[in-house]
């Protein structure tokens, strides 16, 4: 699985939580057709229903509990519901009275990724040295992917041990200490967080858990989410794309970057590389919402050399729209050691 996919997953494994009762291939239904308790949002087409919920909680910074008790229907016991509709009816009033009903503002307009709105301007170096540069124009698309998968090179299989920060809802981080085998699309990863453990296996097509009851396998959907740690160390994190647009500007930290706007058989995304060594600093994957395109940050940094090749060991996915920050910092990383076939073999029964 390429990291499209496991952004993807994190998307819609989070906001799914929303409706486990939805129907997602019923795509010529209104949002107010397909779901219950729908008072403001009816028009939105059902088929970008928990897109827009994402683009919704990635404006303000939260995460799908900010809103939301575990019965989603519900108004009771949760005003910022209630506060929730009421600023879409705003933002609806303004596109309606000022931009003949399209969609120009949202709830980003004004929020900016806080709960709170920020009325005063806040001063920003970085600003102005950004609208101050001039840079040569980039080179190609294709020639930067090039140098960053000499990069990457001649990873053939790997053990890693990781220590996860999972920030999102309300109270401390959540952590986990995790240690994986990977060889291409098999893995193996053993979890532990607080007293529950459990084992995780994938052989490349089939998967497995036991969680201390014993070995049983796992649905797709179960083991697509489930992997997610896996496969954000798959040391390709672009895989097949094609280009997309030209190559543009941007700054990440204060950072000089190249973007490269890139499409896949998973949708459209953004890679963010360093211009002196063309490593991957992040990539931005777009998913469209009624409200306009939203989007979950993967970030790379701390990057190390392993054999020849140059990778991270810390790697954090930003989704506001429902799982929060999820942060992966490595302990050990090593290439190219000797697997035994049965660390990818689950003893069944």
């Amino acid at each position: 699985m390429r990291t499209s996919s496991v952004v993807a997953a994190v998307l819609f494994g989070a906001v799914l939580a929303l409706d486990p009762h939805a129907v997602l291939g019923e795509q010529a239904k209104t949002a107010g057709e397909a779901f219950k308790n729908v008072q403001v949002l009816k028009r939105v087409p059902a088929n970008q229903w928990f897109e827009t919920m994402a683009f919704i909680a990635g404006s303000l910074g939260v995460t799908c509990d900010h809103c939301h008790s575990s019965e989603f229907e519900t108004d009771e016991g949760n005003p910022n519901k209630l506060k929730a509709r009421e600023m879409m009816r705003m933002v609806d009033d303004i596109n309606r009275e000022h931009f003949n009903g399209k969609v120009v503002v949202t709830c980003n307009t004004c929020h900016r990724g806080s709960v709170k709105p920020q009325g005063a301007p806040i001063p920003d170096a970085e600003h102005w040295k950004k609208a101050a540069e001039e840079f040569p124009p980039p080179p190609a698309a294709q020639e930067i992917l090039a140098r960053y998968r000499k990069t990457i090179s001649n990873v053939k299989n790997q053990s890693i041990s990781l220590r996860i920060e999972r920030y999102g809802g309300h109270g401390p981080a959540r952590l986990n200490s995790t240690a994986m085998l990977l060889d291409g699309r098999k893995a193996r990863i053993s979890e532990r967080e607080n007293k529950s453990s459990r084992i995780l296996i994938r052989d490349g097509t089939n998967a497995w858990i036991d969680e201390g009851k014993g070995w049983r396998a796992m649905s797709e959907g179960e083991s697509f989410d489930a992997f997610e740690v896996a496969d954000v160390f798959v040391p390709d994190q672009v895989g097949a794309v094609e280009p997309a647009g030209g190559v543009f500007h941007d700054r990440i930290n204060g950072l000089h970057t190249y973007v490269v706007p890139v499409t896949s058989k998973e949708g459209r995304k953004w890679l963010f590389f360093d211009p002196d060594t063309c490593l991957l600093l992040k990539q931005r994957q777009l998913f469209s919402s009624f409200y306009g395109d939203g989007s979950v940050d993967i970030n790379y940094s701390d990057f190390k050399k392993f054999g020849t090749a140059v990778l991270p060991t810390k790697i954090e996915v930003v989704n506001a729209g429902g799982a929060g920050l999820i942060v992966r910092r490595v302990i050990s990383r090593r290439v190219n050691i000797t697997i035994r076939p049965d660390d990818f073999r689950a003893k069944l029964k």
